[in-house]
């Protein structure tokens, strides 16, 4: 069994791209591997509504910028007072205004570097209470009610921190434990915000400030952890809860149909993704798209997820040696793919009629876009389904005159204007 607080991989490069506007449409059930009409509706998401524009990779990425240019909020002050160096202001003062304003981030940098090197800066004290095994994992770990809402007020005081690095690290340490420890994470929180009387919805808003230009990476843990604390009392939170008490090493994919269908948009599924790489033994894939087909929601959700988790990553101009460091689940995105190329290559001559009439792929679409993600970078190519080129993994996978006609309709797709 699995110690709560064990040391996972940091998966900042989880890389996610949030667009919390967009709602993931119902679907219907499949009942082969090939077979993608819907019979009814059950609350899932329906392959083919993700081509339609309801939730694509491509969006994440710049839905997250949008909502990082949009926190640029201008005071009173700045925009209409007779602060004449304001850098948002035309004018001569304009300049000036932006040369005091750098010189002044410089010199607080620069002071803020030596101060966190003697232990006494605000980041360091933070780093200190927040490090793993540190003063609020003990806090969480706890029987004392007690400790448990110190733990909980501290995170929530470091949330509002106006030093941004200071918020990033406690968001992670808010997704952690959301991640880790489910069920201590729901309660406490839960019991926190009824004894103080605060409203978590709003709570969120705080961690905002007007006239910050928050970067990416801020914005992406600031959208999980948010959803962390909205989420106590969700199916999710349920799902997850029910598997993390289960006292299971290792669950196959098909462990967590309940989590990923329960996933309504793009910040549910970057969580629920973290939560999976937690416990997956890397197993399943094939026989799940053998039960359920392959343009199941679950099967597209998650190779959009891993296409996310990819392009945010990259876009932190991160070193190749911190791919592995920070977590970057490089096996299981090689497992989920050859579990892919598996299935495909043992179709049945009626499923192969079937597939090769199909107008809908959506799920090779992704695959294609992520094996294009992946091969750009050249130091991952040890991984097999990434060594060969798409041509190449047609050909392997798909051979003999009977495949043709499936083969070349995954051959044009490498001609086709797939974005990645």
């Amino acid at each position: 069994m699995r110690e709560p607080f064990e040391r996972v991989p940091n998966v900042c490069a989880d890389s996610a791209r949030s667009i919390d506007n967009v709602t993931i449409p119902d679907v219907a059930p499949r009942t082969s591997v090939v077979d993608n009409q819907p019979a009814q509706r059950d609350g899932t998401l329906q392959a083919g509504d993700l081509t339609n524009g309801s939730l694509s990779s491509a969006s994440w990425l710049e839905g997250l910028q949008r909502d990082d240019s949009a926190c640029m909020v201008y005071t009173y002050a700045s925009t209409f007072s007779t602060n004449y160096t304001a850098s948002n202001l035309v004018g001569a003062g304009r300049i000036l205004g932006k040369m005091l304003s750098r010189s002044g981030t410089s010199l607080e940098r620069y002071l803020g570097k030596l101060a966190y090197r003697a232990g006494l800066g605000s980041y360091a004290k933070a780093e200190e209470s927040l490090k793993l095994a540190g003063p609020v994992d003990e806090l969480m770990k706890s029987d004392s009610t007690t400790k448990i809402e110190q733990a909980c007020s501290i995170l929530l005081r470091y949330a509002r921190s106006s030093n941004p690095a200071i918020q990033i690290m406690t968001f992670e340490r808010i997704v952690y434990f959301y991640v880790h420890v489910p069920s201590r994470f729901c309660s406490a929180f839960k019991d926190y915000f009824e004894k103080k009387q605060e409203v978590i919805d709003v709570i969120p808003f705080s961690w905002k400030l007007p006239g910050v230009d928050y970067c990416l990476e801020w914005m992406y843990y600031y959208k999980l952890a948010s959803r962390c604390l909205l989420n106590h009392s969700s199916s999710i939170m349920e799902a997850s809860i029910r598997i993390s008490t289960s006292h299971q090493l290792s669950l196959g994919f098909s462990d967590f149909e309940e989590i990923l269908a329960n996933c309504r948009d793009a910040t549910d599924l970057l969580l629920a993704l973290r939560f999976i790489y937690r416990f997956w033994d890397g197993e399943g894939i094939k026989e799940y798209v053998e039960k359920k087909g392959f343009n199941h929601p679950n099967i597209t959700k998650f190779a959009i997820a891993l296409i996310a988790q990819c392009e945010v990553y990259i876009s932190q101009c991160a070193q190749p040696t911190q791919y592995i460091s920070v977590g970057l689940p490089l096996r299981g995105m090689a497992k989920f793919m050859i579990g892919l190329w598996e299935s495909l290559g043992q179709l049945d001559a009626e499923d192969l009629d079937k597939f090769s009439e199909e107008t809908h792929i959506t799920i090779w679409i992704e695959v294609l876009k992520l094996h294009r993600i992946l091969r750009r970078n050249n130091y991952l190519t040890w991984i097999r389904a990434l060594a060969k080129t798409w041509t190449e993994l047609c050909h392997e996978w798909l051979p003999g005159p009977e495949r043709s006609k499936l083969r070349e309709k995954l051959l044009r797709l490498e001609e086709s204007d797939v974005d990645a």
